[in-house]
C-alpha cells in the first residue's frame, strides 16, 4: 500500500493534488491513501475563514464543495485549528463525514481501517490544538473552543485499542520540534495506550523524523510537505520527500 503523508495545506487544495499527481508520475506509482495532518482548509463559506487562513492560504474548498468536485485520491484528514468547525460539526450531526467525494474526516478519538486487497492499516486520530482553558471542559461552548481538543477525546482515543499509525495535528507533550516545545497535554498518553508503529503530525512548519519519548518513530511535516511511504508486511518504508 502506498501512502502519502501531507502537512498543513491552508486551503491550497488544488495545488496540493496537482503535486500528488506529479509525484505519482515521477515515481511511477499510484497512491492508495493520502493522510493529512489538519489545517486542510475546510471553509465552504469563504467569508467565515479566519484572518490567518486568508493571509496564509487559499480557499479552494468552497469552489470544490459547491461544484461537487471530488479530490482525485482517497484522503483521510483530521481537524486543524483553521477550519470551519461549526459547519463541520453540522456535517457530523448528519453523519456526513465524507466532506467531498474521496475526502474523509477522521473524528477526534476515533480510529478507522484503510487499505487495499493486500494490506490493512488502522489509523487513530487526534486533531485540533491544546488549550489549558478548554482541556477539561465537558463540551465546547464558544467558537474558540471548537478549535481545541478535549480531555474526554484523549480518553476515548486511549480506550480505542491499538493502531499502526497515529495521526495528530500537534506533537506529544514535551517534544521539541524546531524552536517549539509542545505543551499538548494528553497526546503522549494516546501514543502509550495505542502503541502505534508511526506517529505523524504537522502544525509547526518543521520537517523532521525523530523518536519520541515513548520510543516510537515520528514524522513532523512542514506546510505543504509530502512524504511517500510504502506499507507492506506490517512495515513502513520511506520512498521520498517532496
Amino acid at each position: 500500500m502506498i501512502i502519502f503523508l501531507a502537512g498543513d495545506l491552508f486551503g491550497r487544495i488544488k495545488y496540493f493534488y496537482n503535486k500528488v499527481l506529479s509525484i505519482e508520475n515521477q515515481l511511477g506509482i499510484k497512491v492508495d491513501w493520502v493522510l493529512q495532518t489538519g489545517n486542510f482548509g475546510i471553509y465552504p463559506d469563504p467569508a467565515r475563514a479566519d484572518l490567518h487562513m486568508r493571509n496564509k492560504g487559499a480557499l479552494d474548498f468552497s469552489e470544490l464543495y459547491y461544484q461537487k468536485q471530488e479530490v482525485p485520491r482517497k484522503t483521510l484528514f483530521i481537524s486543524g485549528s483553521h477550519e470551519d468547525h461549526q459547519w463541520m460539526n453540522l456535517m457530523r450531526s448528519r453523519g456526513a463525514l465524507e466532506l467531498l467525494p474521496n475526502l474523509h474526516w477522521l473524528l477526534n478519538g476515533y480510529s478507522t481501517a484503510i487499505g487495499n486487497n493486500e494490506n490493512t492499516l488502522r489509523v487513530a486520530g487526534m486533531g485540533k490544538v491544546f488549550s489549558n482553558k478548554s482541556y477539561h471542559l465537558d463540551k465546547r461552548t464558544t467558537k474558540k473552543v471548537h478549535s481545541h481538543y478535549l480531555q474526554r477525546e484523549i480518553e476515548q482515543a486511549c480506550s480505542g485499542g491499538s493502531c499502526q499509525l497515529l495521526l495528530q495535528h500537534q506533537a506529544g507533550h514535551g517534544e521539541r520540534i524546531g524552536s517549539f516545545v509542545s505543551n499538548s497535554e494528553g497526546l503522549s498518553k494516546i501514543c502509550f495506550a495505542t502503541r502505534p508503529e508511526l506517529v505523524i503530525h504537522g502544525s509547526y512548519n518543521v520537517s523532521k523524523d525523530y523518536i519520541n519519548k515513548s520510543n516510537v518513530n515520528c514524522v513532523s511535516l512542514a506546510f505543504g510537505e509530502i512524504k511517500v511511504l510504502k506499507y507492506e508486511n506490517k512495515q513502513f518504508t520511506k520512498l521520498g520527500t517532496f
